[in-house]
């Protein structure tokens, strides 16, 4: 877990897919907004991200861009 700014950033699982001859990494990724108080709002953004897909990455946020570079 991570925070970064106000957003707790949870990485459940990361995936590196080297069958293509190059590295594809997917995360399934949950981010919190620590400043929202409200409980039922659990998760900003709870999916997937994929390196070399970065529009297909259904994160919005109006300052902030979510993108995935390795898993360790």
């Amino acid at each position: 877990i991570s925070i970064i700014n106000n957003f707790k950033v949870k990485i459940v699982k990361c995936i590196i897919d080297n069958k293509t001859g190059s590295s594809d990494i997917y995360a399934f990724l949950q981010v919190q907004d620590q400043k929202n108080t409200n409980k039922d709002a659990v998760y900003i953004y709870n999916g997937w991200i994929v390196n070399k897909y970065p529009s297909v990455n259904p994160f919005e946020h109006s300052n902030y861009d979510l993108w995935i570079e390795d898993c360790y």
